[in-house]
């Protein structure tokens, strides 16, 4: 925004081409006070019109857009017939059998004969049986020889990874998972626990995650190389407060990122946000495809990197679906971006879907992007270029090469959701515990984050996982730490039939 000017100029023409330049800043600051009042006070949900791709290539979407703007009910949404997803089950309970029979001298009949029994009927229930709690007594026989006069022999093993803590495994474990998978904080957790006859503090939990923390933080080496090895990962960063007792009472403005493949995530955590991040997580020599939004530490050539930047539709669709109630180009690129993905949506559902969606890209899905390349460049010569519709469709085609991409290989997705789903893990635990109290807390976020992120993609219960590593680990070689991974734990249960 340019600063207003402080006198009149003189001159026609030099009052005309004021004018133009305060129209233009005009236009821009109307229309980003618009999209500010939509995301204050409209509605958070992105409903658009999907329209039909055949429809697309053959009459384009003029005729849809003239369409758009007469109607008084807004945007509608074409859902295609489907069918109902079953519902998850969850894990086989014990089941105990209740049996409900009627008194013994009402199985008489009023006609002198003995019923008997000719059926029966089942109701099954869920129920809730609170957790045991209990304390171990873990006793250490000494034995030594009446006549050598040695030094006693025990046992070496130790009663618990966390004995120095008082704590068992499966406690610890416990901790963890409510802390860092369901969000409950160390105050809540000490309210809990007290319910259940157990007396820990605040601060003794939090020697118990620092401890579990030192034990485990090798795992995620091997994770990061098992993320990297498949050659196609996302990437994205949300913000963070730490508290920092340089800063006076004030927090430091710190950043999560995220790594993740299919089967696999790693989270990070750093206090700033720079490309340096990047090059932490992903290493010097990564040479396969990166799936990012559109900051600029991402592309490669912010710092020379050897890997393939792939741009995200999902950001290029939100620039355009901010703007759509009151730009009918805006809501025709959005359109245009729809069918699309309507085409790939449907390439998906096929027995087959990698070969289903290679074609489709190929035949389809092609060119339309095509079309929308041409339409979009058309569009940008009529446009205000500070303006809020001029900002996205100049972002869109200065990521032309990137955004495009997906079409080389089925395996790659057109937007970054994933990563930004893996994100949604720390935003929802943000709103609950506010802030890390310190960067190491921070740090065992991050890593506690990457182990129950990576049990939920191999669907291994994570309290069974830390119990099983906490009991294993101190006797594991450190060149072997790619054994307890999530993914490798789960292997090896199912190999031996766990």
């Amino acid at each position: 925004m340019r600063t207003p000017p402080t006198h009149i100029p003189e001159g026609v023409e030099a009052l005309r081409e004021g004018y133009q330049e305060l129209a233009q800043d005009y236009a821009a600051a109307y229309q980003e006070l618009q999209v500010l009042r939509r995301l204050a006070f409209g509605p958070r949900k992105e409903n658009v019109t999907i329209v039909s791709a055949l429809q697309m290539r053959m009459e384009g979407l003029e005729d849809n857009a003239s369409t758009d703007e007469t109607s008084t009910n807004g945007p509608t949404q074409t859902v295609s017939a489907h069918q109902r997803k079953a519902r998850r089950k969850g894990a086989e309970l014990e089941c105990v059998t209740l049996i409900h029979d009627i008194a013994d001298a009402e199985k008489d009949c009023p006609c002198g004969a003995r019923m008997e029994k000719v059926g029966e009927s089942h109701t099954l229930i869920r129920q809730f049986i609170p957790a045991t709690c209990q304390n171990e007594d873990h006793v250490f026989p000494r034995y030594a020889c009446q006549i050598c006069q040695d030094e006693p022999r025990c046992s070496h093993d130790s009663a618990s990874p966390f004995e120095a803590q008082g704590v068992g495994a499966g406690l610890a474990a416990q901790i963890i998972i409510s802390k860092h998978e369901d969000h409950l904080p160390l105050n809540r957790q000490e309210k809990i626990l007290e319910r259940q006859g157990i007396i820990l503090s605040k601060s003794h939990m939090v020697d118990i995650i620092a401890h579990a923390h030192d034990l485990v933080k090798g795992i995620i080496e091997p994770i990061r190389r098992e993320v990297l090895a498949s050659g196609l990962v996302g990437m994205d960063e949300s913000p963070v407060n730490v508290l920092d007792n340089a800063l006076e009472g004030r927090s430091h403005r710190g950043y999560f990122w995220t790594m993740g493949s299919q089967d696999a995530v790693v989270y990070r955590f750093d206090p700033g946000r720079s490309g340096e991040n990047i090059t932490a997580l992903l290493g010097e020599d990564y040479t396969g495809y990166v799936v990012a939004d559109g900051f600029s530490a991402y592309d490669p050539k912010f710092k020379p990197r050897s890997y393939t930047l792939i741009n995200c539709w999902a950001h290029v669709r939100r620039k355009f679906f901010e703007l759509m109630k009151d730009q009918p180009v805006a809501r025709e690129a959005v359109n245009r971006i729809a069918a699309m993905y309507h085409l790939e949506s449907e390439a998906r559902k096929n027995p087959e879907p990698l070969e289903a969606l290679a074609e489709a890209r190929r035949t389809l899905i092609g060119p339309l992007l095509n079309s929308f390349w041409t339409w979009l460049s058309e569009r940008s010569e009529h446009v205000l270029p500070k303006s809020s519709l001029g900002v996205a469709i100049n972002y869109t085609l200065e990521r032309k090469g990137s955004l495009e991409k997906f079409l080389d290989d089925p395996r790659i997705p057109m937007d970054n959701n994933q990563s930004e789903r893996d994100l949604r893990h720390v935003v929802v635990g943000r709103k609950n515990w506010n802030f890390a109290g310190s960067y190491e807390g921070a740090e065992r976020l991050a890593t506690f984050f990457t182990l129950m992120q990576c049990c939920k993609r191999v669907k291994l219960n994570p309290w069974f996982y830390l119990t099983h590593v906490f009991s294993v680990i101190e006797d594991h070689a450190s060149h072997r730490l790619d054994e307890l991974t999530p993914s490798r734990v789960k292997a090896w249960l199912q190999a031996n039939s766990f």
